[in-house]
């Protein structure tokens, strides 16, 4: 599993490891390519599953160096598999044998590895400027995605997992504005992909859709500021979902006493 941002690879890590499978992890492209390349690797991996947009050596680039190791040593044949929040093009993922999204489905990467399919996807079209009142609707974190994540780790360990991706968040969005400062407008899309990718695995609803927003690229320098804002006040609201649920639970284990 290759994947630069730490927190979705830790949380990817923990879905599939819960599934069943045993799960190598590679910060990055570069990292990938040394564990592949070393004699002394006991196996090679069955399935190679790989982020797309990382800096160094892309998920594309990845796939196109493991089929150039496949070819040295046809004993080597894992299958490759690309993902992402955004969906890539269909040239992107001539070499790939398969694509899922993040946040990821594990049923879905399942019967992926079951049918052992080539998907070729179309670019999903991202969110309009026009669509932004509908970020207020949306919640502070899915329930169904954080109830997944209660299974698979420790009280403590989440709550720990989610104060470090607000801390990670709030930092992006301070470069992501410093950048917007400087009209960088190819870099603020690129840290609002990182943030909308993260979002997505964390169950972090309204920031993913504020961050696919910003990903578009087609704002003007008010509507920037405006989802900037937007993206401040949605990890506030998370913050208060988390305090608000450990008060209900310290009080539910006050009266079972």
């Amino acid at each position: 599993m290759v994947d630069d941002d730490e927190l979705s690879l830790e949380i990817l890590a923990l879905t599939l490891s819960a599934e069943g499978h045993r799960v190598l992890k590679a910060s990055s492209g570069e990292a990938a390519m040394e564990i592949l390349s070393q004699p002394a690797l006991n196996a090679v991996p069955d399935v190679i599953l790989t982020d797309f947009q990382m800096p160094g050596v892309s998920g594309p680039e990845l796939c196109h160096l493991v089929r150039q190791l496949q070819a040295k040593d046809a004993g080597k044949q894992p299958l490759l598999i690309g993902m992402s929040a955004t969906a890539p093009s269909a040239q992107e993922l001539r070499e790939f044998d398969g694509f899922v999204t993040k946040p990821l489905d594990a049923r879905a990467f399942h019967d992926l590895l079951i049918k052992r399919l080539t998907i070729h996807s179309k670019a999903a079209p991202g969110p309009s400027a026009s669509e932004n009142e509908d970020f207020d609707d949306r919640p502070a974190l899915d329930p169904i995605i954080v109830q997944k994540l209660r299974k698979l780790m420790p009280g403590n360990a989440l709550d720990e997992l989610y104060a470090a991706y607000l801390s990670d968040t709030r930092a992006r969005l301070v470069q992501m504005e410093n950048l917007a400062a400087a009209g960088d407008a190819a870099a603020v899309r690129r840290t609002a992909h990182m943030i909308k990718g993260s979002a997505g695995m964390t169950g972090a609803t309204a920031i993913a859709w504020a961050a696919a927003l910003l990903e578009t690229g087609n704002l003007a320098v008010d509507e920037q500021r405006t989802l900037f804002d937007k993206l401040r006040c949605a990890c506030d609201a998370i913050e208060g979902t988390l305090a608000r649920d450990a008060r209900n639970k310290e009080a539910h284990d006050h009266q079972t006493r």
